[in-house]
This record gives C-alpha cells, sequence and structure tokens, in this order.
C-alpha cells in the first residue's frame, strides 16, 4: 500500500449487508491485532488462503501486513466479533517488482484453517469465462479524496470499459512503463457518475454474482488515480490470468493429481456429497447404497424392461437422460420443483456406479455426461476445467444454508412412438440477452399470418392481416397446437401515415373471444408511472441482418438510451420528418453488445415483468436500422401516451373500472378478463394483450384465506398480502413502478385469492399477521413513508410526480428474505439509503440545487445586498433563519432570488421574486438562536422548472449521518463571499459533542437543545458554514430528483475551526407550524379524511 498512490472505496452506492460478509477480508499491519491498522482489504479463497493485492503486502511505516479479519461488516463491531487470522505466509506473485502495476497480486497463507460458515465462505476466482460488463467493488477505504475510511464496509456498481478507454486512461508512465495491459489487467468505472473505488480499497476484490449464492472474483483492486472524478476508471489485476499460479500455489496437490487424473471431481464426490448431506438437506439420496434391494440383476448391454418399456442396460453416463438426473438429484434438485424424469430401474453395479435401463434412441459409446458437474444456478460444468473452478463447486456444495436460487433448468425425456424409444432435451436458463423463450413465458405473444388461407406454408406476405396465431412457443409447432383467430377488424392510430413512424401502433379486434389458459393470458399497459431503465423485447424476427426468421420465440434484455442520445440515432429523415419524438417514442438498445430486434419482431411488445404472471407492455416495436450493430438502439412506440385512445375503442364493458369490479369480486371473473383481452394491439407483425389493470387471475391457487398453501416448492399460509411483510413490500415497490429485477426485490408469492380488492398470497413469512405496511407510500428514492404521516411529505410526494425530467436515480434500498431452515420460513429485512454524497467542499453544479434561494434586502433590486440564504418549499414560501428576516442596517427581506447558480450570472437570468409577508416562528426572540427559523411568501406564485424545484421537508423519520450545506457565505473567516454556489459534505456530531461546543450564554441560555437543533461539521478537516450561509439548506438527496431538507443554517463559531460543528434549527420539530402555514387546505383535510393519499396511489396504478 503506497500511500502517495490512490488506488482504487466507494462513493458509494450504498453501504454492504451481510450480502458480502462471507468472502471479505480486511488486512491489519503491525505486531499487535489490538493496536493494527487496518488499511487493505482481500478475498477469502480456501481454508487457507486470501487473495490481495501485491502492493497491499507491506507499509513502509508498520512493515508487513499481519493479521487477516475475517467476516465482519464495521470496523466498529466489538472486537470479540471479528473473527482474526495471523498470516503465516506472505507470496507475491514471482513477477512483481515495486513500485511497478504489473502482476500486482499476492496470496496470504493464515496460520490456522479458516471455519467456514454463514458469514465466512470463500469466493470463487474467474477462469476467464466471465462476460459480464457490469461488476461490484467492496472495501472498507475513504469514502472520497482526503476523506476518512469507511467504518462499514462500502459496495460500488462498476461498469467494464473497452480496451481503448482503458489505455488512454491508463498510458505509460514510472508505474506502468508499457502503459495498460488488457491481457493482465482490466478497468472498470462510470462514465456519468463520480462512483470510483479509492485508497485503503487496494486489494480487495472486484466481483460479479452470477450465481446466487456465490461471488466470483473478476479482478483485484489495484491502482487508480485520485477517486471520485466523474467517468474515471480503477484498474484491477485480471484473476483468470493468475489462476495457474494461484492454484499452483493453494491447491498443489489438487493440481498435481489433476495432471495424472481428470476424473477428481466424480471420484471424490461420493466424500463431499456425504460431508455436504450434514449442513444442508438431502433431497434424493443416490449414493451407491441407495435401491440395491431394487436391482433387476442384469449385466450391461443384456435386454431389460422398465415401466413396461424396452431398453438396454447400460452405465448410468452411457444413458445421456439418466446421467442428467442422476447428476441433479444428487446436486440436491428437488424431483418435486423441477419435474425432470426419474431414474430407470436399475440392472446392476459396475464399479459402483449404477447400469440402468436405458430407453434413449441413441445410446452413445462414449459417457458425455461422465466429466460433468451441476453447478450453480443448475450450470452443467466440465470437471476437467481448471482446479479453481472445482474448488468453487465444491465449495458451493457446502453452503450451510440452502440457496433458494438454484437456477432453472429444463430436462425432458420425449417418447417417439415410430422409434419406440426416448429422446431428450436439457435447457438451462442462463444468460441475460437474447435467448429462446421458455413455454408459457410470455404468454400474451401472438404470431400474425397475411394471406386468404391459416394453413399456407407461403412466406409471402399478402394484403392486410387476417390471423393471428396464439399461445405458440415455436413456428415448428405442430398447426394442430397453434390457437389461430381471424381478424375482424383493423384499427390503426388515426394520424397513422406510412411510411411515417410517428403514431406506429393500431389495435386488431378478432373475429371470435380469446379463450385464456395458462399458456395464453393477456398483458397489461403501462400507464406512464413506470421509470424503468430496463425491459424484454420478444419476437419471431430474423436472428441477424439478413439471417433465418427464428423458429423459437426470442428474447432479449435491452436499456433504455437517453432522450439525446435517442435524438441523435434518429436525427429527421423521410420516415421522421422532425427526428425522434420522446413523447410519443422511446428507444431501447445495448451501449457494448449485439442485443437488438430485427426485421419481423416489428409490433411485438417491449415489456416489463413486475409480477410473475404479469407482464406490463411498455412500448409497440417500431423502427430501427440494420440490427445486431454495437451500440445501437430500436425504436418503439410509447404505450402510455395511447392509453386513452387504447381505452377509448375498448367498449365501456370492458373498461377497467368494469373490469376490476368483476374480477377482484370473483364475478363472472373469467368471462370478464376475457372480454378485456379481446381487443388486441399493433399493425405490422405482432399481437399483444391489453388489459390496463388487471392482475393474472389465471393465475390464482383458488384458495381462500388461512388455507395452507405451497409457493417455489415450500410450505405457507393464504394471507392478504399486507399481511405477509416481504410481499407487502414487493406489491408496493412494484406499483410503485421500481423494477422488480433490477432492484433484485422478491417475487411477489403465488396468489391464493382476491378478497375485498385485495390479493390473499401464499405466504412464506416467519412473522404472518402483522401489517406493518398497510399505511406505507413508496416516494422518491424508494423511501417508505407512512400514508398518515405529515402534510409535507405528501406536497413532496407531488412535487416529484410533477418533475419536468425523468428522475435517473429513483433510489437504493434492499428487500431480502432469507430462509431459516430450522423454523422453515423467510425471514425478511429492508433497508433504504440516499446515493451518494460529492467530495469535500466544492461549486455547485448548475440546476444541481433548484430549491436553493438568495435573499436581498434593500428598496431597489438593483442595488440590493444578498446576504442569507433559503429553501423553496413550495409555490409559494421559502424557508429560511428567523434571524434573517431584518438586518439593522438594510431592514427586512424584500426579495428572493431563485434559479442561480453565481452572484455574477447576468440578472436578466435571475429569477427574483418580491417577499409579500415575513412570518418568524411565535417563540422567536432574538437575539436568542431557539426557534430560529422562519416563513417568507412570495407575492407572486412561483413557477417550478429545470433549475428551480422546491424541497422536501425532513419528517425525523429516518437517521441521516451525513448531509451537505449549501449557500453563497464566505469562503473563510473575514474572506469574501462566494460568487458560485458552494456545497460542503458535513458529518453529524453526537448530543454530548453538541453540548459541549454550544454551552449555556447569551444566545443560548439554556445551552444546546437536541430537541429543536442538530450540528453538523468535520472532525478531521477545515468544513464549514460560515457568515452569510444563514437561513440556508442543511439537505440529503440525489444529484437530479430532489433534495430533503433538514436542517436551516442558524449558528456557528468562527468558521473553519479544524473539528468544529455549525448549528442548524431542527426541521421535523417545526413541520406542524410550516405545514399550518404553507398547506392549511391540506392539513385541515387530512384531519378530515386520513385515506387521501391512498386513494390518489390507487388511481395512479
Amino acid at each position: 500500500f503506497e500511500e502517495n498512490l490512490e488506488p482504487s472505496s466507494m462513493r458509494s452506492l450504498r453501504e454492504c449487508t451481510n450480502e458480502f460478509l462471507a468472502t471479505h477480508a480486511l488486512l491489519g499491519y503491525g505486531d499487535d491485532e489490538n493496536s493494527a491498522q487496518w488499511l487493505c482489504g482481500g478475498t477469502v479463497i480456501s481454508e487457507r488462503f486470501i487473495l490481495t493485492a501485491a502492493h497491499c503486502i507491506s507499509t513502509k511505516a508498520l512493515g508487513n501486513v499481519s493479521y487477516a479479519a475475517l467476516g465482519l461488516l464495521k470496523r466498529t463491531d466489538p472486537k470479540e466479533l471479528w473473527n482474526i487470522h495471523k498470516i503465516k505466509r506472505i507470496i507475491p506473485h514471482p513477477e512483481y517488482s515495486a513500485p511497478s502495476k504489473y502482476h500486482d497480486i499476492a496470496l496470504l497463507e493464515t496460520e490456522t484453517e479458516i471455519n467456514f460458515g454463514k458469514n465466512l465462505l470463500p469466493a470463487c476466482l474467474d477462469t476467464g469465462t466471465n462476460k459480464e460488463n457490469i461488476a461490484e467493488a467492496s472495501g472498507w477505504g475513504r469514502l472520497g479524496h482526503r476523506k476518512s475510511l469507511a467504518d462499514t464496509l462500502q459496495v460500488v456498481v462498476l461498469q467494464k470499459f473497452d480496451d481503448a478507454t482503458c489505455a488512454n486512461h491508463f498510458p505509460p508512465h514510472r508505474h506502468l512503463k508499457h502503459g495498460y495491459d488488457s491481457e493482465k489487467q482490466s478497468c472498470y468505472g462510470n462514465n456519468g457518475d463520480i462512483i470510483d473505488t479509492c485508497e485503503g480499497d487496494s486489494g480487495g476484490p472486484l466481483q460479479t454474482n452470477q450465481f446466487k449464492c456465490q461471488y466470483t472474483v473478476v479482478g483485484v483492486t489495484s491502482y487508480g488515480k485520485n477517486c471520485g472524478i466523474p467517468g474515471s476508471a480503477g484498474m484491477y489485476t485480471r484473476v483468470s490470468y493468475y489462476v495457474p499460479w494461484i492454484e499452483s500455489i493453494v491447491w498443489p496437490e489438487e493440481t498435481e493429481e489433476r495432471k495424472k487424473q481428470d476424473n477428481l471431481w466424480l471420484d471424490n464426490f461420493e466424500a463431499s456429497h456425504n460431508m455436504a448431506a450434514n449442513i444442508r438437506i438431502l433431497v434424493f439420496a443416490l449414493t451407491f447404497l441407495c435401491f440395491v434391494s431394487c436391482e433387476l440383476n442384469l449385466q450391461e448391454d443384456e435386454p431389460c424392461v422398465t415401466n413396461g418399456l424396452n431398453g438396454t442396460c447400460v452405465g448410468v453416463f452411457r444413458c445421456p437422460s439418466a446421467s442428467l438426473t442422476y447428476l441433479y438429484a444428487n446436486a440436491g434438485f428437488a424431483r418435486e420443483k423441477y419435474n425432470y424424469p426419474e431414474l430407470p430401474d436399475i440392472c446392476s453395479y459396475r464399479n459402483n456406479v449404477p447400469v440402468v435401463c436405458c430407453t434413449d434412441c441413441k445410446i452413445p459409446d462414449t459417457e458425455r455426461y461422465r466429466h460433468t458437474a451441476i453447478g450453480p444456478l443448475a450450470t452443467l460444468v466440465d470437471t476437467t476445467g481448471p482446479v479453481a473452478w472445482s474448488k468453487c463447486l465444491e465449495y458451493f456444495q457446502r453452503l450451510p444454508y440452502p440457496c433458494r436460487h438454484q437456477g432453472n433448468f429444463e430436462l425432458k425425456k420425449i417418447w417417439k412412438e415410430d422409434k419406440r424409444c426416448h429422446e431428450y432435451k436439457i435447457n438451462i436458463a442462463l444468460v441475460v440477452g437474447g435467448r429462446s423463450a421458455q413455454r408459457w413465458e410470455f404468454p400474451h405473444m401472438a404470431l400474425l399470418g397475411y394471406g386468404d388461407d391459416e394453413k399456407s406454408e407461403s412466406t409471402q406476405w399478402l394484403g392486410n392481416v387476417s390471423y393471428a396465431a396464439l399461445g405458440l412457443l415455436k413456428r415448428t409447432d405442430p398447426k394442430e397446437l397453434w390457437n389461430i383467430h381471424n381478424i375482424k377488424r383493423i384499427i390503426p392510430h388515426p394520424e397513422y401515415s406510412a411510411p411515417s413512424k410517428y403514431h406506429d401502433i393500431a389495435l386488431l379486434e378478432t373475429e371470435t373471444e380469446i379463450k385464456f389458459a395458462k399458456n395464453l393470458l393477456p398483458a397489461c399497459l403501462d400507464v406512464g408511472k413506470s421509470n424503468l431503465r430496463t425491459a424484454e423485447a420478444s419476437g419471431w424476427g430474423r436472428l441477424g441482418h439478413k439471417m433465418n426468421l427464428a423458429d423459437a420465440l426470442q428474447v432479449v434484455d435491452l436499456r433504455q438510451f437517453e432522450d439525446k442520445e435517442c435524438a441523435d440515432l434518429f436525427p429527421p429523415h423521410r420516415h421522421l420528418k422532425h427526428g425522434y419524438d420522446h413523447e410519443k417514442q422511446m428507444c431501447y438498445g445495448n451501449h457494448k453488445e449485439i442485443f437488438d430486434t430485427c426485421e419481423g419482431d416489428s409490433g411485438g411488445p417491449l415489456q416489463t415483468n413486475q409480477f410473475k404472471c404479469q407482464y406490463t407492455v411498455v412500448g409497440v416495436t417500431s423502427y430501427g436500422k440494420n440490427c445486431g450493430i454495437p451500440g445501437s438502439a430500436g425504436m418503439y412506440t410509447r404505450v402510455s401516451y395511447y392509453v386513452p385512445w387504447i381505452e377509448s375503442i375498448i367498449d365501456n364493458k370492458y373498461s377497467p373500472d368494469n373490469v376490476i369490479k368483476s374480477v377482484l369480486n370473483k364475478q363472472s371473473s373469467s368471462l370478464a378478463v376475457e372480454r378485456a383481452g379481446k381487443m388486441a394491439a399493433t399493425k405490422n407483425m405482432f399481437l399483444f394483450f391489453l388489459l390496463t389493470f388487471l392482475c393474472c387471475v389465471n393465475c390464482q391457487l383458488g384458495l381462500d384465506e388461512g388455507s395452507p398453501c405451497v409457493t417455489t416448492g415450500l410450505k405457507g399460509v393464504c394471507v392478504n398480502v399486507f399481511k405477509c411483510n416481504s410481499a407487502a413490500l414487493t406489491y408496493l415497490y412494484a406499483n410503485a413502478g421500481f423494477d422488480l429485477k433490477e432492484y433484485k426485490i422478491p417475487a411477489l408469492p403465488e396468489i391464493c385469492s382476491y378478497k375485498d380488492n385485495e390479493p390473499v398470497v401464499c405466504c412464506t413469512d416467519c412473522d404472518v399477521g402483522q401489517e406493518r405496511y398497510r399505511d406505507v407510500a413508496i416516494g422518491p428514492h424508494g423511501y417508505m413513508v407512512n400514508k398518515k404521516g405529515p402534510v409535507a411529505l405528501e406536497k413532496c410526494f407531488e412535487y416529484f410526480q410533477k418533475l419536468p425530467y425523468g428522475c435517473r436515480f429513483p433510489g437504493y434500498f434492499t428487500i431480502d428474505k432469507t430462509w431459516l431452515h430450522n423454523s422453515q420460513c423467510h425471514n425478511h429485512t429492508f433497508r433504504t439509503g440516499g446515493v451518494g454524497f460529492a467530495v469535500g467542499g466544492r461549486d455547485a453544479k448548475r440546476w444541481e440545487f433548484p430549491h436553493v434561494a438568495l435573499l436581498g434586502y434593500g428598496d431597489d433590486v438593483d442595488s440590493a445586498q444578498w446576504l442569507c440564504g433559503g429553501s423553496v418549499i413550495s409555490e409559494r414560501f421559502i424557508l429560511t433563519a428567523a434571524h434573517c428576516s431584518s438586518t439593522r442596517l438594510l431592514g427586512s427581506i424584500q426579495y428572493a432570488a431563485l434559479g442561480l447558480l453565481r452572484r455574477t450570472d447576468p440578472k436578466e437570468n435571475w429569477k427574483i421574486y418580491k417577499i409579500k409577508r415575513i412570518i418568524n416562528h411565535p417563540e422567536y426572540k432574538p437575539p436568542s438562536k431557539y426557534n430560529d427559523i422562519a416563513l417568507l411568501e412570495t407575492e407572486n406564485e412561483i413557477a417550478f422548472g429545470q433549475d428551480l424545484l422546491p424541497a422536501c421537508l425532513h419528517t425525523g423519520a429516518e437517521y441521516i449521518r451525513f448531509a451537505e450545506a449549501s449557500g453563497w457565505g464566505r469562503l473563510g473567516h473575514r474572506q469574501a463571499l462566494a460568487d458560485t454556489l458552494q456545497v460542503v459534505n458535513l458529518e453529524e456530531f453526537n448530543q454530548a459533542e453538541c453540548s459541549n461546543m454550544y454551552r449555556p450564554h447569551r444566545h443560548l441560555s439554556n445551552g444546546y437543545d437536541h430537541s429543536k437543533q442538530m450540528c453538523y461539521g468535520s472532525r478531521f478537516e477545515v468544513i464549514d458554514t460560515c457568515e452569510g450561509d444563514s437561513g440556508g439548506p442543511l439537505q440529503f438527496g440525489s444529484t437530479s430528483c430532489y433534495h430533503t431538507v433538514i436542517g436551516v443554517t442558524s449558528y456557528g463559531k468562527d468558521c473553519g475551526i479544524l473539528g468544529s460543528a455549525g448549528m442548524y434549527t431542527r426541521v421535523s420539530y417545526y413541520l406542524p407550524w410550516i405545514e399550518g402555514i404553507v398547506w392549511p387546505e391540506e392539513v385541515e383535510k387530512r384531519k378530515q379524511k386520513e385515506n387521501q393519499w391512498l386513494e390518489q396511489w390507487l388511481r395512479w396504478n
């Protein structure tokens, strides 16, 4: 670790919970573990070894690394909870030579064996197969340039940069003689945000979580420039390059034996499986002592009969379907859940391997799956590959808790009557991006046919669309399985005019009613409340430019492009006279990979999968350039814009209100669903069904509240969704427009039925019954707020809904469901937080703080003195400090300048409002600093825009440790007033510290009052507010959506004293007073009707 370098800790998207603890190590330097300095990170990779960076093995001041603390979350955790291991041996890579950053990788061997448990598990090593472009870095490093080390383990999501970008970031210099080396190094960062690793994160892992229960380390944090620079990247040692070296040290015996014996995994399988059985549920005990009494007593190659079918006795690995059953059963995949074929009858045993009665059509001479193991997510892995991968699988078998997300695979045996034998098929759903859909996965899809004869095999498209084939997966499915409907009426949008691509949307009405079933269900329509950044497009279009049409329905994961990117991709031309129209169109694609829709996908849906049974269509595939160009995007008609037109065509009896009423009350629900899906949308190639406000009735289990039930193979009980806390959170966040996949929100359990307009779900929670989230609403940034709470928060939500642009950062929160094996139920946890703050004191960016006001004193606006700050909180009111309401020389506040960044901005750009009324708190008595808060009413209504938006008011519901203060005050003691709005990051001081700083005196007769005041500052740096910042906000929030004011700058000692803190009026204490003045009508309505927000919420969703 070199103090003059800032390798790459994260500024920080979020703090870590137990998810990462299992693999992480914090490295200590010094002779005594109690006084050791903990400065670098590492990753546990085996019972004896930790992976880290070579530059972390020693420091100039403290010598070599001596200790590794494992399984901890916070530096402040009690030391007795730290699992500390003494380092026995330090092994840097033999080609590492400091201060060079090549081969910056090392291994640490511990004196004692590491005991694995739920909070301590080894990570896997990437063997070069990882193709993901997103990874997570984690560590306890500094929270920013020259800031303090993190207490809690921090996690940041980073994007992989291409080789050319990395080479530009890291050209040749004294630490990199030949510049960036793509073979041995990789670089990750973020193109737009201040997201990075920092000093103190060195040696920690860059990891992916492609396997839900295990992390795979792809890089070791090595080197970087000053952390927190927008668009910057950190450099990471590429683990896959060094796997042979690591294996030779960590697993020398296995490495040597692998050279002699390819069959390492299977020979040791029985031993590892028996060990795993002690700590996890063994579903199928297909070990070598099982079923001996069931043997047919036949030898290999003899004829046999199993389940009444003729077969041949062969070794289990010569019978492909049987070998897969054998492997999946032994890997713990329950047949009841995954529905794979039974193992055939056993003829005998040979070399401890069963000989089975095989009915497969093709019995090969080779043993295709002999050297195969079942890895995480049901993957099939060659066990003759790298030792590191075998060890990863071995660790996975030893997880001390069941992995709930074991993967999704389909193993089928298909009887061929003409051949009198079985064919088998194995599908594993793993890949994100282009893939074949599974049967019934998209039950709303349709394939449209053109021509006079529905049975015609012609590929020519003749005239208008005539038929819709529903419920199919493949074009080659037997035609008798196609559910074909004649098209009765075609209704293009009235403003559509070919060949223009504006208003490219249509409805198709079928001649006969569509009968819904498991493979045929309607989709929902996006009504404009979705802010999701990812979606799936599906269709049977071409597999690439000038390639064949797909046989099986294809699915591709796409990301939303920004408006500017879309406008650049689709400028004005003959099909788009005015270019891209954001209001009516959207564009999705992939910035790095060849993921796209293609010719033949037109008219198909761009959809999100909020609930297990229900898709919401956000766009209609409309237009694109040649498909499959890296970085390209396709254009989609924005469905939400056209919902009124769609609803106007669907007959009133199919209206959402009538559908909801009939469905949720179970009155003719099946008929209502069928009729509601009668209208279908889109002109060109595919059909999907339109049902705006309907959850999938056909997915109901048909059970009443209180009935026992089974969901995903687990036993539960049917309860109202709000009595199942984990389900209630999913229900609320999904309806608030948060993507379940993107935010890793657990899926909604199976729906038992509906009662009183609310779903009854199959709940597996441990604490069933408490309606903890009944009165909760989901606000901006994912915060949960009590709907019966302050009016101020309701108004904040209202303003947020009126944002004139999309909020790109909807916030961070986690919802976890953990299976408790002993209790046989789920425990759920919820955590929410804001986004990372800027690094240190700095100039604000334009529009970054659109609520901040500069207050002016004097009779003439041109000669006014601008001396205090404030915060816009509504269309008429500004919040400030009471001591700012007037000055001795200039009198009372007369003006508020809004929407500006600099004092030197041209005055014509200042949005100046005359102050009509000044309302000090009734208990404010100058020069006292108690109750130092006031409201200013403007003469004219404030017009909101991108540069002028109200702030929210803190309700005291959550603890805010770090906050930002902003203002145009003095840049230091007796220095000039700032020209540009200044921002400073501050940390809360505790009550005792504040009381010591602010003892009783003439301005504070009783000293610091914690209930009405708060103090923030910096313990280690000269960071503070100063004269001229009074009245301005102390806030937290994001860079593009909204801010929440927690304090009003009130009072302090001489500014810029190291370790000092300023005093701020605590806003949450004064909310009732503020609400009574700013929103008196809403306060009165709240007294009469507490459930107002809920009704509004239901209308939105």
